[in-house]
């Protein structure tokens, strides 16, 4: 029996942020890559102005668009990144002698770094993403992660919201969920709670000395004491007396801080369920802690709802890392009319 020529991969979900009497997401790129140069061209036929450039640290990257299609109920296209300059590590099957070291003599094959052929880059990721009305399907592979497809996406129609009069950053182009639209159950079954965060710092308090009280700066938040938030987890490693002689150790100056990470996994009763949501809004309200609440379908990070789900998709070539075009497509429109059957996202 044949093996399926398929792979899974993550889909995920966000929903753009839109007034009442805007074009919807999906009429922006269909305007966009509908927009004609001086010579009568759509964006569609001009690749060469689909390429976006983009600083990452010291790096210069491109972000480009090359396949895209307007399915008439969706528009739907491919992502590609790439590094101008950029070379790769490549083993020839050639072999030559080499003295390694002062005992050592050896045959090794031939390893050398080089650039892409001629008018080609090579690729260091690849995202394909889906729009339907307001909402956002998208799936990537290795190094492009979604801060470059939600910036690409916002540079691909912003000329365009702009004689629409509409206004949006990069931060509200694509928010996530409304979570009171969803709750848990956007997420399926909750499977763990993570809380991840630094004792913050603020409010003196005094501590007792053997000869007399003296004032120590320790970092509080509001009215919450430094040592209430850092004391468990140095006790928890330390234990509780050195814990105290440490915290008994600090001058003027010092403070007792702490990072680390708390979870609560596997699968919830609907007791413990309540309780975890209460707890991780209270905690994300109160703190500056990141609180993450994670389920089958999805998770809620910091109050908002991402939601997706593993589907498989056809590979073109066995073993290849690039998907079947329109495969993808429509795999994507699979998962959006799951989620509107599922009441997940409004249509």
């Amino acid at each position: 029996m044949t093996k399926p020529n398929y792979r899974y991969h993550k889909v995920h979900y966000r929903r753009i942020e839109a007034k009442a009497g805007e074009l919807s997401f999906e009429q922006l790129c269909r305007e966009a890559l509908e927009a004609m140069d001086s010579h009568g061209q759509a964006l569609s036929m001009r690749p060469d102005d689909r390429v976006m450039s983009v600083s990452d640290g010291d790096v210069q990257k491109q972000v480009l668009m090359n396949r895209v299609a307007d399915l008439t109920t969706a528009v739907f296209g491919e992502i590609c990144l790439v590094l101008p300059n950029d070379l790769q590590a490549m083993l020839r099957r050639s072999t030559k002698q080499l003295k390694l070291s002062n005992k050592t003599v050896a045959t090794v094959f031939d390893l050398s770094e080089a650039h892409a052929p001629a008018n080609s880059q090579f690729i260091r990721g690849t995202a394909y993403w889906l729009s339907i009305g307001n909402n956002l399907f998208f799936i990537q592979l290795n190094a492009l992660s979604s801060r470059f497809v939600q910036s690409y996406l916002e540079w691909l129609v912003k000329s365009v919201a702009a004689k629409r009069g509409v206004v949006r950053t990069v931060e509200s182009f694509l928010v996530e969920v409304d979570v009171s639209k969803t709750g848990d159950k956007g997420i399926g079954e909750i499977k763990n709670l993570r809380i991840s965060g630094s004792s913050p710092r603020g409010l003196p308090v005094s501590v007792d000395d053997d000869e007399k009280k003296r004032p120590t700066s320790r970092r509080v938040k509001s009215e919450h004491q430094v040592s209430a938030l850092a004391m468990p987890l140095v006790e928890a490693i330390l234990g509780k007396q050195r814990a105290k002689s440490l915290a008994d150790s600090l001058g003027p100056d010092e403070y007792l801080s702490a990072s680390g990470e708390v979870r609560v996994s596997g699968s919830r009763t609907e007791q413990s369920r309540e309780r975890i949501r209460k707890i991780a809004h209270e905690i994300a309200d109160t703190t500056d802690a990141e609180v993450t609440v994670e389920g089958k379908d999805g998770k809620i990070k910091s109050g908002d709802v991402i939601l997706r789900t593993d589907m498989p998709f056809a590979l073109p070539v066995e073993g290849g890392t690039l998907l079947d075009f329109d495969n993808v497509a429509d795999q994507l429109q699979k998962v959006y009319e799951r989620f509107v059957e599922d009441k997940k996202i409004d249509p």
